[in-house]
């Protein structure tokens, strides 16, 4: 559990559904790495980068938003970044320069979305 579901002052019913909703963030990250992967591997591919870009850029938002709100905070600090740098190789119509950092980026968010995964997965 995290320190936004274990305050004190939350209702019991509040807290609830933070740990539903944190539940299915958790269940649904390793779709949201395939996806991060598959766009990755459409842009090695020479096929339309600012199309990949962009849709990378848009699950980082996503996950940014949803992270922070429940609490991952280093995950969301992540996806915010790898947003950020996907905006600037979109911005920069995927130059080489600007690819490389937005490439790292994407790795380590998706290093971050496994990380929340691993106690789930010790669990089975």
């Amino acid at each position: 559990m995290h320190e936004v579901v274990n305050d004190p002052r939350m209702p019991e019913e509040m807290r609830r559904t933070i740990e539903r909703l944190r539940a299915e963030f958790i269940d649904n990250a390793d779709q949201r790495i395939l996806y991060i992967e598959a766009a990755i591997s459409e842009i090695r591919d020479g096929r339309d980068c600012i199309h990949a870009a962009t849709q990378i850029a848009i699950e980082a938002h996503g996950i940014a938003g949803l992270a922070l709100s429940l609490g991952f905070t280093s995950l969301g600090q992540c996806a915010s970044k790898a947003e950020q740098l996907w905006d600037c190789a979109i911005n920069e119509e995927c130059s080489d320069m600007s690819m490389e950092p937005a490439r790292i980026a994407a790795e380590n968010l998706m290093d971050q979305l496994e990380a929340i995964l691993e106690p789930v997965n010790m669990a089975c």
